[in-house]
């Protein structure tokens, strides 16, 4: 069920409620900019027990909307709540309550976001856990990992860009994860965590963003490349000064990578 770009009525969800059609596993508000927590409860008025993903971003739901969605769609698996600015961990403890089969969860640039929610999310999904977009959730600490390593060891996609973890506590995190995809765009990482991350999801690993980050150099980024032999995607924005090594590392393993500063 796709609302994408659109913004569906009362009335819309009423008819949508009525008719019982909840046999959908995707539902789709993406850039419905004026869905608000009465349309979900006008919508969710019955269990939805057949919903397994729902996109809220850039809505204006709110805690009370995602307490609602939560309690009555417990078979969520993937939940996209980017841009929800009234979305806080007190949203994000329902979806650990009544949720515990989330895979997917992206709170992309949900300021009110904090350690705790992750840490609810965490010790009730566990092994489920696969993916978790944290960008820009600037409450965000290293406190996290120690919640994220001990309990979600299937954790396989992680996003820290403009968040306040420390390179301290990603390199702790990479010594006990695989990843297949890391963003840790603007963090203090030096050349001690890419060689944790070649050491641990060097066979793993398709997609890293490291832009920003000044204090990798040219050669930690050469040896990464080497370990990561199935890395095809890596963003370098702002990371390395000096063009003829990026032009040189481009050339060496460009037809594998694709590598873009």
């Amino acid at each position: 069920m796709d609302f994408r770009y659109g913004n569906p009525s009362l009335h819309c969800m009423r008819m949508l409620s009525d008719n019982n059609i909840f046999d959908v596993e995707v539902i789709n508000f993406e850039y419905c900019t004026r869905l608000s927590d009465q349309h979900l409860r006008v919508l969710l008025r019955n269990p939805c027990t057949t919903v397994q993903s729902i996109n809220l971003s850039f809505t204006n739901i709110t805690d009370l909307g995602i307490h609602l969605l939560a309690k009555q769609c417990p078979n969520l698996t993937s939940i996209n709540l980017k841009c929800c600015a009234h979305v806080s961990s007190k949203g994000l403890s329902a979806i650990a309550q009544y949720c515990a089969r989330i895979e997917r969860l992206n709170v992309a640039e949900c300021q009110q976001v904090s350690d705790l929610g992750i840490q609810l999310i965490a010790q009730q999904s566990k092994t489920n856990l696969k993916s978790i977009d944290l960008s820009h959730c600037k409450l965000i600490t290293d406190s996290i990992f120690h919640y994220l390593c001990f309990h979600c060891p299937n954790l396989d996609t992680l996003k820290l860009q403009g968040t306040s973890v420390t390179s301290q506590g990603i390199d702790a995190a990479l010594a006990m994860l695989a990843l297949v995809e890391l963003n840790v765009n603007g963090t203090d990482i030096s050349r001690s965590t890419l060689q944790l991350l070649g050491k641990h999801s060097g066979d793993k690993l398709k997609c890293l963003d490291i832009g920003f980050c000044y204090k990798v150099e040219g050669l930690d980024v050469r040896e990464l490349l080497g370990t990561c032999r199935n890395l095809t995607e890596l963003l370098m924005f702002g990371c390395l000064e000096n063009e003829e090594e990026l032009r040189a590392l481009k050339e060496e393993y460009g037809k594998a990578c694709c590598i873009v500063w």
